[in-house]
């Protein structure tokens, strides 16, 4: 009989390591890090586990974290009433910003959309070893993922590899550019999404299912 529990235990151990393995927390993070739709998709599918760690609500056929209003940077966040706690990594909120760069010498505003989670107690280097499958690589101060570009939004939505991306420039005239970035500043870690420059209405329905009216 002994043997037998203990059999027994070991198999509702390894029942429950496997479901941590592809649990709900797992399947919104590895979405996310594709910078794309996904992420809102699975707050969807899987809403009943992850709504311990924030409200979630529907927004026609997605879902997405209940955020407070913008402050005076446009940033809107949601602070998670416990982490999602992932390889040892503690990721306590989520975040989006908007904003709007002054205008250039074109006489058009590129636009800045962020979103992604802060992380608690632990350096950018950390999140690079933990997670070697998000692919991120060494950006001047920061980490990211390699850049993609839309040549031309006027024409196009199609992502395509940029082989000219160069840190900190403004994206040119009617392109758009995506990545993840890994950063650390003023004593806390992010990892965020961003989609700049000069995106269409399409694409931003198509990469931001969250969002309403386009911001």
């Amino acid at each position: 009989m002994k043997r037998s529990i203990k059999y027994l235990s070991m198999a509702v151990l390894a029942l429950t390591t496997n479901a941590w393995a592809g649990s709900a927390e797992e399947e919104l993070l590895n979405a996310f890090v594709k910078c794309d739709a996904s992420m809102f998709d699975i707050l969807k599918n899987k809403q009943e586990p992850l709504s311990k760690y924030a409200p979630i609500e529907k927004v026609g056929k997605t879902a997405r974290f209940q955020l407070g209003s913008a402050d005076e940077d446009g940033k809107r966040q949601v602070i998670f009433n416990k982490p999602i706690i992932l390889n040892g990594i503690r990721f306590v909120s989520f975040d989006t910003i908007y904003s709007e760069f002054p205008f250039n010498e074109t006489g058009k505003n590129p636009v800045f959309y962020f979103w992604g989670f802060e992380v608690e107690e632990a350096r950018a280097a950390d999140l690079v070893v933990k997670f070697p499958q998000w692919g991120l690589k060494p950006m001047g101060k920061n980490f990211a993922t390699p850049s993609q570009i839309i040549i031309n939004s006027n024409q196009s939505v199609r992502w395509q590899p940029n082989m000219q991306a160069t840190t900190g420039s403004i994206p040119a005239k009617n392109t758009v550019e995506k990545l993840l970035i890994l950063e650390e500043s003023n004593g806390k870690t992010s990892l965020y999404c961003t989609i700049q420059g000069y995106p269409n209405d399409k694409l931003i329905r198509r990469e931001r299912l969250d969002l309403i009216g386009g911001k």
